[in-house]
């Protein structure tokens, strides 16, 4: 095996936190898969649910009004997207393509999201808490590529400071929300390459593990010796296998060895069958 080209299909991307080699990034992903989706779905539900939760605190501040349907239709159109996306992820889904959806839908979600300073300006302050809190647990529990959760966090970053602008917000808050929003990204972006790459070096080890107990297998089975001791006969040179009978030491051989018999005779053995074929010395 080339040890060279070994380790380097097991390289890591760090701004990635993937492997290098798409191939070893695709047997990463095919290993967790089944692991992956059960934590994506779970994730999803937990979302939706809160999500229709909050919608009581709503109607509790807003009643029966505009804002308050505006809200809900938000809350409704969201919850929907994620029980169909709930639906459509199996065991057998490839994460791969499924962070597109979700990453699309997170960002559909962080721009709805926006409607609550419009419409509960009273609250401004648990929004944005509520908004620090979706981004780090965007990058750390919501397990599709890092790459897609990072740009959907700052994603989420962007497009609260921009409506904090347009609502008329002062550059003192608008600097110190930047860094408010920038703190759970940076926290929760280096907890998620760390997670990633370790759980990317577990499975290279384990890669590393199954081809070497492969090569061993193949280099005992190619090798296969005899070893201990073996009762010959003193006379007629016959061995005596394990059941007790005695076989020619060519059929012990082949039977217990790789070995392969080609009949010859040495040169006493020669002189003495067939003399003729000799000068006398």
């Amino acid at each position: 095996m080339n040890r060279d080209t070994d380790s380097g299909k097991y390289q890591l991307s760090r701004w990635k936190a993937e492997f290098r080699d798409y191939e070893m990034e695709q047997s990463f992903q095919h290993h967790v898969q089944p692991i992956i989706t059960r934590q994506l779905r779970i994730a999803l539900l937990l979302w939706g649910g809160l999500l229709m939760l909050f919608a009581v605190p709503d109607y509790i501040a807003l009643g029966l009004s505009g804002p308050f349907y505006c809200l809900l239709a938000y809350r409704l159109i969201i919850t929907t997207a994620l029980v169909i996306l709930f639906r459509v992820i199996t065991t057998e889904t490839d994460i791969f393509k499924i962070s597109y959806p979700v990453t699309a839908l997170v960002i559909a979600g962080f721009t709805g999201f926006m409607l609550f300073f419009v419409y509960r300006p009273d609250m401004v302050y648990l929004i944005i808490v509520l908004i620090m809190f979706q981004i780090m647990g965007l990058l750390i529990f919501i397990p599709i590529r890092f790459i897609m959760a990072l740009f959907s966090a700052l994603y989420a970053v962007l497009v609260t400071m921009v409506t904090r602008v347009i609502l008329g917000t002062t550059t003192a808050n608008l600097v110190g929300l930047f860094f408010l929003l920038a703190l759970p990204a940076v926290i929760g972006a280096a907890t998620a390459i760390r997670l990633a790459i370790l759980q990317r070096h577990q499975f290279a080890l384990l890669s590393q593990s199954e081809t070497m107990n492969m090569e061993l297998q193949k280099a005992l089975k190619e090798n296969k010796q005899l070893s201990g001791l073996l009762p010959i006969c003193a006379s007629c040179k016959k061995i005596r296998d394990d059941k007790g009978y005695w076989n020619q030491i060519e059929s012990y051989l082949r039977d217990h060895s790789e070995a392969e018999f080609s009949h010859s005779l040495c040169p006493e053995c020669a002189r003495k069958l067939y003399p003729e074929f000799y000068d006398e010395e």
